[in-house]
């Protein structure tokens, strides 16, 4: 018995319809997975179209409009930039977590771009291997950016808290090199 296909969505997934055949065929093993219009086979799921992502890695589908951008490793999706993950940023053009490179390992709070010092994440933010964080309300940045600490007097001997930032421990300047008795 014969099937004739009407449309590409009656093909299997990590299948492509031949057209000159008219049979669905399997995508091989060099182009695994197949795009969501089932006209080409690709050679992994970062080569889905903008949007899409390779579901158990041999079909692209387009991601959900309530989960629309593709996780970083391709094979889902996410609701938003902190579904991305630690260390990753998101591509809001291609609509795509993306890692961020060993030189500049460190992704910023708002996971826009990535940077190579924990100094770079700004006041009162500090980061761990990889992710910018903020400290909480009542707590201050260390001068390096590594940890939060609960009180000025925490800072360090000849570290104060800015009066502007507030949120951020400072070496004093060469000509006071003691903070005042308030931090």
């Amino acid at each position: 018995m014969t099937l004739c296909l009407q449309i590409k969505e009656f093909c299997e997934p990590g299948t492509i319809v031949d057209e000159a055949l008219s049979i669905c065929r399997k995508c091989n093993k060099s182009t695994p997975v197949a795009n969501l219009d089932h006209t080409k086979c690709v050679s992994d799921p970062f080569h889905c179209n903008i949007g899409e992502f390779a579901s158990k890695g041999i079909q692209c589908f387009s991601c959900p409009k309530r989960i629309p951008y593709v996780a970083v490793d391709g094979l889902g999706c996410v609701p938003d930039e902190y579904g991305c993950g630690e260390g990753v940023i998101i591509n809001y053009d291609l609509m795509r977590c993306i890692p961020c490179p060993a030189s500049f390992h460190i992704a910023t709070f708002d996971k826009t771009k990535c940077i190579a010092n924990a100094t770079d994440c700004g006041f009162g933010i500090i980061a761990d291997e990889s992710q910018c964080k903020p400290c909480k309300e009542s707590e201050y940045a260390n001068i390096l950016h590594t940890k939060c600490v609960s009180a000025p007097s925490d800072c360090g001997k000849g570290q104060f808290v800015n009066s502007t930032t507030k949120k951020q421990c400072q070496l004093c300047p060469p000509y006071t090199p003691f903070p005042s008795v308030d931090h």
